[in-house]
Protein backbone atom coordinates (compact mmCIF):
# COMPACT_ATOMS: atom_id res chain seq x y z
CA UNK A 1 0.00 0.00 0.00
CA UNK A 2 2.95 2.35 0.63
CA UNK A 3 4.27 1.92 -2.90
CA UNK A 4 7.65 0.48 -1.86
CA UNK A 5 9.08 -1.89 -4.44
CA UNK A 6 11.67 -3.42 -2.09
CA UNK A 7 12.85 -3.11 1.51
CA UNK A 8 16.41 -3.22 2.86
CA UNK A 9 16.77 -4.62 6.38
CA UNK A 10 19.86 -3.79 8.43
CA UNK A 11 20.40 -6.85 10.60
CA UNK A 12 21.24 -5.00 13.82
CA UNK A 13 18.98 -3.23 16.28
CA UNK A 14 19.24 0.52 16.65
CA UNK A 15 21.00 0.36 20.03
CA UNK A 16 23.68 -2.08 18.85
CA UNK A 17 27.18 -0.98 17.91
CA UNK A 18 28.59 -1.59 14.40
CA UNK A 19 31.23 -3.88 15.92
CA UNK A 20 28.55 -6.28 17.15
CA UNK A 21 27.74 -9.11 14.72
CA UNK A 22 24.70 -8.77 12.49
CA UNK A 23 21.77 -11.09 13.22
CA UNK A 24 21.70 -13.12 10.05
CA UNK A 25 19.10 -15.51 11.48
CA UNK A 26 16.60 -12.69 11.97
CA UNK A 27 16.22 -12.22 8.23
CA UNK A 28 15.08 -15.84 8.02
CA UNK A 29 12.06 -14.88 10.12
CA UNK A 30 11.45 -11.50 8.52
CA UNK A 31 11.73 -11.93 4.77
CA UNK A 32 8.17 -13.17 4.25
CA UNK A 33 6.53 -10.56 6.52
CA UNK A 34 6.05 -8.36 3.44
CA UNK A 35 5.05 -9.00 -0.15
CA UNK A 36 7.94 -7.10 -1.74
CA UNK A 37 11.55 -8.25 -2.16
CA UNK A 38 13.76 -7.99 0.94
CA UNK A 39 17.43 -6.94 0.71
CA UNK A 40 19.75 -7.90 3.57
CA UNK A 41 22.43 -5.60 4.97
CA UNK A 42 25.02 -6.14 7.70
CA UNK A 43 28.52 -7.64 7.97
CA UNK A 44 29.29 -7.98 4.27
CA UNK A 45 32.95 -6.98 4.21
CA UNK A 46 34.45 -9.69 1.99
CA UNK A 47 33.34 -11.88 -0.90
CA UNK A 48 33.69 -14.88 1.39
CA UNK A 49 31.16 -13.43 3.86
CA UNK A 50 28.67 -12.85 1.06
CA UNK A 51 29.09 -16.42 -0.17
CA UNK A 52 28.72 -17.77 3.38
CA UNK A 53 25.58 -15.72 3.86
CA UNK A 54 23.92 -17.22 0.78
CA UNK A 55 24.86 -20.72 1.94
CA UNK A 56 23.30 -19.91 5.32
CA UNK A 57 20.10 -18.68 3.69
CA UNK A 58 19.88 -21.64 1.35
CA UNK A 59 20.17 -24.02 4.28
CA UNK A 60 17.73 -22.11 6.53
CA UNK A 61 15.11 -21.44 3.85
CA UNK A 62 14.62 -24.36 1.45
CA UNK A 63 14.01 -23.14 -2.08
CA UNK A 64 10.69 -24.29 -3.61
CA UNK A 65 10.72 -26.11 -6.90
CA UNK A 66 9.12 -24.70 -10.02
CA UNK A 67 6.13 -26.97 -9.59
CA UNK A 68 5.40 -25.57 -6.12
CA UNK A 69 4.43 -22.06 -7.18
CA UNK A 70 4.28 -19.50 -9.92
CA UNK A 71 7.22 -17.45 -11.21
CA UNK A 72 7.01 -14.93 -8.34
CA UNK A 73 7.20 -17.59 -5.63
CA UNK A 74 10.06 -19.67 -6.98
CA UNK A 75 12.63 -17.81 -4.89
CA UNK A 76 12.35 -17.91 -1.10
CA UNK A 77 14.29 -15.64 1.22
CA UNK A 78 16.09 -12.33 0.65
CA UNK A 79 16.75 -11.50 -2.98
CA UNK A 80 19.88 -9.38 -2.52
CA UNK A 81 22.48 -8.06 -0.13
CA UNK A 82 23.51 -4.42 0.19
CA UNK A 83 27.16 -3.65 0.86
CA UNK A 84 28.11 -0.42 2.65
CA UNK A 85 31.41 -0.15 4.57
CA UNK A 86 32.67 -3.30 2.86
CA UNK A 87 32.59 -1.55 -0.52
CA UNK A 88 34.61 1.37 0.85
CA UNK A 89 37.25 -0.82 2.45
CA UNK A 90 37.34 -3.43 -0.31
CA UNK A 91 36.00 -2.35 -3.75
CA UNK A 92 37.05 -5.72 -5.21
CA UNK A 93 34.25 -7.29 -3.14
CA UNK A 94 32.22 -7.22 -6.36
CA UNK A 95 34.66 -9.52 -8.16
CA UNK A 96 32.68 -12.76 -8.43
CA UNK A 97 35.08 -15.14 -10.14
CA UNK A 98 38.77 -15.92 -9.86
CA UNK A 99 41.27 -13.85 -7.96
CA UNK A 100 40.39 -10.20 -7.36
CA UNK A 101 42.61 -7.63 -9.09
CA UNK A 102 45.73 -6.47 -7.23
CA UNK A 103 45.17 -3.82 -4.56
CA UNK A 104 47.09 -1.08 -6.36
CA UNK A 105 45.10 -1.73 -9.53
CA UNK A 106 41.84 -1.40 -7.61
CA UNK A 107 42.95 1.94 -6.13
CA UNK A 108 44.04 3.30 -9.51
CA UNK A 109 40.88 2.18 -11.28
CA UNK A 110 38.74 3.82 -8.61
CA UNK A 111 40.69 7.04 -9.10
CA UNK A 112 40.22 6.85 -12.86
CA UNK A 113 36.48 6.39 -12.31
CA UNK A 114 36.40 9.37 -9.93
CA UNK A 115 38.15 11.55 -12.51
CA UNK A 116 35.79 10.39 -15.27
CA UNK A 117 32.74 11.15 -13.11
CA UNK A 118 34.07 14.60 -12.19
CA UNK A 119 34.04 13.69 -8.51
CA UNK A 120 35.50 16.35 -6.25
CA UNK A 121 39.09 15.77 -5.17
CA UNK A 122 37.96 16.04 -1.54
CA UNK A 123 35.55 13.15 -1.92
CA UNK A 124 38.04 11.12 -3.96
CA UNK A 125 40.77 11.33 -1.36
CA UNK A 126 38.33 10.54 1.47
CA UNK A 127 37.26 7.33 -0.29
CA UNK A 128 40.91 6.50 -0.98
CA UNK A 129 41.71 6.96 2.71
CA UNK A 130 39.02 4.39 3.56
CA UNK A 131 40.27 1.92 0.95
CA UNK A 132 43.88 2.25 2.09
CA UNK A 133 43.03 2.00 5.79
CA UNK A 134 40.86 -1.12 5.47
CA UNK A 135 38.53 -2.27 8.22
CA UNK A 136 36.79 -5.28 9.76
CA UNK A 137 37.98 -8.40 7.96
CA UNK A 138 39.85 -6.34 5.36
CA UNK A 139 43.64 -6.15 5.61
CA UNK A 140 45.43 -3.82 3.23
CA UNK A 141 49.04 -4.18 2.01
CA UNK A 142 51.79 -2.65 4.14
CA UNK A 143 52.99 -0.41 1.31
CA UNK A 144 51.82 1.28 -1.89
CA UNK A 145 54.36 1.60 -4.67
CA UNK A 146 57.13 0.90 -2.18
CA UNK A 147 55.98 3.63 0.23
CA UNK A 148 54.72 2.55 3.69
CA UNK A 149 50.91 2.60 3.59
CA UNK A 150 50.44 5.04 6.48
CA UNK A 151 52.93 7.45 4.91
CA UNK A 152 51.32 7.13 1.49
CA UNK A 153 47.85 7.64 2.94
CA UNK A 154 49.05 10.87 4.58
CA UNK A 155 50.49 12.02 1.26
CA UNK A 156 47.16 11.44 -0.48
CA UNK A 157 45.28 13.17 2.35
CA UNK A 158 47.52 16.20 1.88
CA UNK A 159 46.75 16.55 -1.84
CA UNK A 160 44.86 19.70 -2.75
CA UNK A 161 43.87 18.94 -6.36
CA UNK A 162 42.75 15.95 -8.38
CA UNK A 163 45.93 16.29 -10.41
CA UNK A 164 48.03 15.94 -7.26
CA UNK A 165 46.15 12.78 -6.29
CA UNK A 166 46.62 11.29 -9.74
CA UNK A 167 50.33 12.13 -9.73
CA UNK A 168 50.81 10.27 -6.44
CA UNK A 169 48.97 7.22 -7.79
CA UNK A 170 50.54 7.25 -11.24
CA UNK A 171 47.19 7.89 -12.95
CA UNK A 172 47.23 10.08 -16.11
CA UNK A 173 45.45 13.41 -15.65
CA UNK A 174 45.48 16.57 -17.75
CA UNK A 175 43.75 19.51 -16.09
CA UNK A 176 43.51 21.24 -19.48
CA UNK A 177 41.10 18.51 -20.64
CA UNK A 178 38.52 19.66 -18.10
CA UNK A 179 36.45 22.82 -17.59
CA UNK A 180 37.54 25.39 -15.05
CA UNK A 181 37.01 24.27 -11.45
CA UNK A 182 36.36 20.65 -12.48
CA UNK A 183 36.82 18.16 -9.63
CA UNK A 184 36.17 20.91 -7.08
CA UNK A 185 33.12 21.62 -4.93
CA UNK A 186 32.86 25.11 -6.43
CA UNK A 187 32.24 23.54 -9.85
CA UNK A 188 28.82 22.42 -8.62
CA UNK A 189 28.18 25.20 -6.12
CA UNK A 190 28.48 27.89 -8.79
CA UNK A 191 25.63 26.33 -10.78
CA UNK A 192 27.40 26.14 -14.14
CA UNK A 193 28.89 22.71 -13.56
CA UNK A 194 26.45 20.52 -15.49
CA UNK A 195 26.61 22.52 -18.72
CA UNK A 196 30.40 22.81 -18.56
CA UNK A 197 30.81 19.10 -17.88
CA UNK A 198 28.58 18.12 -20.81
CA UNK A 199 30.40 20.57 -23.08
CA UNK A 200 33.66 18.83 -22.20
CA UNK A 201 32.26 15.49 -23.34
CA UNK A 202 30.97 14.26 -20.01
CA UNK A 203 34.16 12.56 -18.90
CA UNK A 204 37.03 10.44 -20.11
CA UNK A 205 37.35 6.79 -20.95
CA UNK A 206 38.68 4.57 -18.17
CA UNK A 207 41.67 2.58 -19.34
CA UNK A 208 41.25 -1.18 -19.57
CA UNK A 209 43.13 -2.84 -16.74
CA UNK A 210 43.57 -6.06 -18.67
CA UNK A 211 42.27 -9.61 -18.09
CA UNK A 212 42.44 -9.45 -14.29
CA UNK A 213 40.10 -6.48 -14.23
CA UNK A 214 37.61 -7.47 -16.94
CA UNK A 215 34.06 -6.69 -15.96
CA UNK A 216 34.96 -5.46 -12.49
CA UNK A 217 33.76 -1.92 -13.07
CA UNK A 218 30.66 -2.52 -15.17
CA UNK A 219 27.61 -0.90 -13.60
CA UNK A 220 24.65 -3.23 -13.23
CA UNK A 221 21.32 -2.93 -11.51
CA UNK A 222 20.82 -6.43 -10.14
CA UNK A 223 22.56 -9.61 -11.17
CA UNK A 224 21.52 -13.11 -10.06
CA UNK A 225 24.01 -14.74 -7.74
CA UNK A 226 25.21 -18.25 -8.51
CA UNK A 227 23.10 -19.67 -5.70
CA UNK A 228 19.84 -18.09 -6.74
CA UNK A 229 20.12 -14.80 -4.86
CA UNK A 230 21.36 -11.40 -5.90
CA UNK A 231 24.13 -9.48 -4.29
CA UNK A 232 24.61 -5.79 -4.51
CA UNK A 233 26.31 -2.84 -2.96
CA UNK A 234 26.54 0.83 -2.46
CA UNK A 235 29.37 2.62 -0.76
CA UNK A 236 27.82 4.31 2.22
CA UNK A 237 24.22 4.39 0.99
CA UNK A 238 22.17 4.40 -2.20
CA UNK A 239 21.71 2.06 -5.11
CA UNK A 240 21.91 -1.69 -5.32
CA UNK A 241 24.50 -2.72 -7.87
CA UNK A 242 26.20 -5.98 -8.66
Amino acid sequence: ASGAEAITVHMRRREERPAEPAHWDEIVRLWDAVKVPVIANGDFFTRRQIDEYWKHIKKAIPQPGAEEGDEVNRHAGPVAVMVARGALWNPSIFCRTGEPPPFEEVVRKYTQAAVAANATFQNCKWVLSQVMAGGIGVTTPSAFGGVPMKTFNRQVSGARTMGAICELLGVPHQAADWPAKAHMTTFYRDGAGKASFEAAGGGIEIADAGPSGEGDDEPAAAEPATDGGIDGGAAKRGRVAA
